[in-house]
């Protein structure tokens, strides 16, 4: 994957070669997680040739290819003629039912990292039910009521709990963690692009998102306020 990355950055190199605008600033071109590879340039047909021309380089090397049928492309802006050029050549599917990430594009895919991390309250209940359940009842479905309130479980063992965590909480400090990692100006590729997209020189403290921003980062921005009291005189005072 290090060879893949020398090899899109090489392409990338090139004058023909136009990054994604979102992406622009911290020349992003890839991204890679444990079994998938994200590839980001300018929607024009010579950028995508030499993303391509990059891989082909990389699979002969190592035998890796891909598998077009279950790649996809998003598009935003794009003219009708050059979309079909670009499918024709890189054999992609265009995903237009992803509505998420199809809207959202223009706020790069980058912003999507930060989704690993934010649950929506109607996903955090339904995954605590099923802890709850197969706590009484060794299953995943459990219609009695419960022989102790969710919260008293929740508690410390030293309160009369089981220590179990509250997963609001906890999926609270985990984007906690990302609001310290901007505070603290984390040398990540992450704070760097929500500091050239997002704050572009704003104070951090005092920057509130606009109304067309993912809710993925008005949530980030939501625990930052939740969390600005606890930050003084540059430095946290958390209980």
């Amino acid at each position: 994957m290090e060879y893949l990355t020398r090899t899109i950055k090489y392409a990338a190199a090139k004058n023909e070669f136009k990054y994604h605008p979102m992406c622009k600033q911290v020349q992003l071109a890839n991204l890679m997680f444990a079994d998938d590879v994200l590839l980001f340039c300018n929607g024009d047909a010579k950028s995508i040739m030499l993303l391509l021309q990059s891989y082909s380089t990389f699979s002969k090397a190592t035998g890796l290819k891909i598998r077009a049928a279950k790649s996809n492309a998003y598009f935003i802006g794009v003219p009708d003629q050059l979309k079909q050029d670009i499918l024709s050549v890189s054999g992609f599917v265009e995903d237009c039912k992803n509505k998420i990430v199809n809207a959202k594009l223009r706020r790069s895919v980058v912003e999507f990292m930060a989704s690993l991390f934010v649950l929506p309250k109607g996903i955090l209940a339904k995954v605590e039910a099923t802890c709850r359940n197969f706590l009484w009842d060794n299953c995943a479905d459990y219609h009695r009521v419960p022989l102790v309130a969710w919260d008293t479980v929740c508690r410390p063992k030293a309160e009369g709990g089981l220590g179990i965590k509250n997963l609001e909480m906890m999926n609270k400090a985990l984007i906690g963690k990302l609001v310290n990692w901007i505070v603290e100006d984390k040398d990540t590729i992450w704070v760097k692009w929500v500091k050239y997209n997002h704050l572009k020189e704003q104070s951090w403290w005092q920057y509130k998102p606009g109304s067309n921003t993912s809710w993925v980062w008005r949530r980030i921005c939501g625990v930052k306020q939740d969390l600005a009291a606890a930050y003084t005189n540059g430095a946290w005072d958390i209980q």
